[in-house]
């Protein structure tokens, strides 16, 4: 546990829109405590976590409990870099827990120990059905190295209600309830979770967000899962040339999901960065068994636009780059998201049903998207 290099204000330039479009916290709440904070770290007034704490404090209040567990959710944002961080992490489960009778659809928590690169681990996954009109089938959603399974409510429960598979949230290796480290194998923790989760029904599709959006494709590529959308994900398409210089603290939340205990040295860095990429892997040498949905912004400061665009020279796979779209291209997942999850859904269950239904969203997305690099 250690603190690193991160500007508040810097943060909320670059993360409002997501707290408040895709976690759901009300835009007036993001607004008011953002003039309150004056440091990252601090667990005084004034600090990130204690004013965050106080709104999800006044929301517990109010008996809003899913209100109070994405604000604590925020409250512990990036990364558990500090005790009173680890205390906001616990107070989002507990809240996160009372919130769940009012989900309007069925809901399970299952702790599970599955198989490791390094042997067993913890993981919790969140399980989501709507309660009518199911079918089988799986849809997994996975969160980068600083957005985790809660943060993921709303859009777990959006695919569930939409598309009648169980969807389940899980936490990337390294973060949250995901006890062991993120590393360059660490798909097989995310293989084992759904394996013991689907227990063999149906087909299974995966959204990775962000760092997860790198499982997500390498699960697909080598058929463990039927298909997947690659949000934002760093596929070591072409390698980061400075991990260190990635802006917004990125490299200490990154170094606190591999657990180690200060920053690495350059060096040292960027050859273990180096060891995720799929490129140095092999697997754009070779076709790919199930289908990824590549989608980002031109304009990601993280991931190079060629781990995008990769794809579309593989076969049955698409890249769709967002025009002036940023990492993870949250400018425009409304219009974005529907018709890919109705792509995943088609490519995961061939029905003609499900390719009519996809082919009829795909023009959504179009305007949105750059046609000049394939």
């Amino acid at each position: 546990m250690f603190t690193f290099d991160l500007d508040s204000e810097d943060l909320f330039e670059e993360r409002a829109k997501q707290f408040v479009g895709a976690w759901g916290i009300p835009a007036p709440i993001v607004t008011r405590v953002r003039a309150r904070i004056r440091d990252m770290w601090s667990d005084q007034a004034g600090g990130w976590t204690p004013e965050w704490g106080r709104e999800a404090e006044t929301a517990e209040s109010q008996g809003d409990w899913l209100l109070a567990a994405l604000c604590w959710g925020a409250a512990k944002f990036p990364t558990i870099a500090t005790p009173i961080r680890a205390e906001a992490f616990g107070r989002q489960l507990a809240a996160y827990e009372k919130a769940a009778p009012s989900f309007p659809v069925s809901f399970e928590r299952r702790r599970l120990v599955v198989a490791g690169p390094d042997g067993a681990t913890e993981v919790a996954a969140h399980i989501f059905q709507r309660r009518r009109r199911r079918r089988d089938g799986l849809l997994v959603i996975c969160g980068g190295v600083d957005t985790w399974k809660v943060e993921l409510h709303n859009a777990a429960v959006r695919m569930a209600r939409l598309t009648g598979f169980a969807v389940v949230a899980l936490d990337n290796p390294g973060t949250g309830e995901t006890t062991a480290p993120i590393s360059p194998h660490a798909d097989r923790i995310v293989a084992e979770t759904i394996s013991a989760v689907a227990n063999g029904s149906g087909p299974v599709g995966m959204v990775g967000v962000s760092f997860a959006g790198l499982w997500a494709a390498k699960l697909a590529l080598d058929g463990r899962v039927d298909a997947a959308i690659s949000l934002g994900g760093p596929v070591g398409a072409q390698i980061i040339q400075d991990v260190r210089a990635l802006p917004n603290g990125m490299p200490g939340i990154l170094a606190h999901a591999a657990q180690l205990n200060e920053l690495p040295a350059v060096e040292d860095y960027q050859g273990f960065i180096t060891e995720f990429s799929l490129r140095r892997q092999g697997y754009f040498d070779r076709p790919p068994v199930s289908p990824v949905l590549a989608i980002n912004g031109d304009h990601d400061h993280f991931v190079p636009l060629a781990d995008t665009t990769v794809f579309t020279g593989l076969p049955g796979c698409e890249a769709w780059v967002v025009r002036d779209g940023t990492h993870c291209a949250p400018e425009r997942l409304s219009t974005i998201m529907p018709p890919a999850v109705m792509w995943l859904i088609a490519r995961m269950t061939g029905s003609p049903l499900d390719k009519a239904g996809a082919a009829l969203l795909k023009p959504l997305a179009m305007p949105s998207l750059r046609h000049d690099l394939a």
